[in-house]
């Protein structure tokens, strides 16, 4: 990949491109995303350390609420969902 490439991908249009991997990080993370756009994530992911991190962070999220041995209260769940969007909303607005 060219520098210039690299670069346009997670800066395009000032940020543009970060904000759209944000829209979809939760998707790729639960495997719903197509070939295409798996790949396109996923290559943005290895590039920009910021929505790599933010990915990771969603991740370790989410293997946490995996190994629960009891299903969540759905008050708690709401609440999950609701921090998750404001961690989205806020990452994309930093864009």
């Amino acid at each position: 990949m060219r520098p210039r490439d690299a670069l346009d991908m997670f800066r395009r249009k000032g940020g543009a491109r970060c904000i759209e991997i944000g829209r979809l990080v939760q998707s790729y993370l639960d495997g719903t995303l197509d070939a295409d756009a798996t790949a396109s994530v996923a290559r943005h992911l290895d590039a920009c350390r910021r929505c790599g991190l933010a990915a990771d962070d969603y991740r370790r999220i989410k293997f946490a609420l995996n190994r629960s041995i009891e299903p969540l209260p759905a008050e708690s769940l709401l609440r999950l969902r609701a921090f998750a969007a404001d961690l989205a909303a806020e990452h994309t607005t930093r864009e």
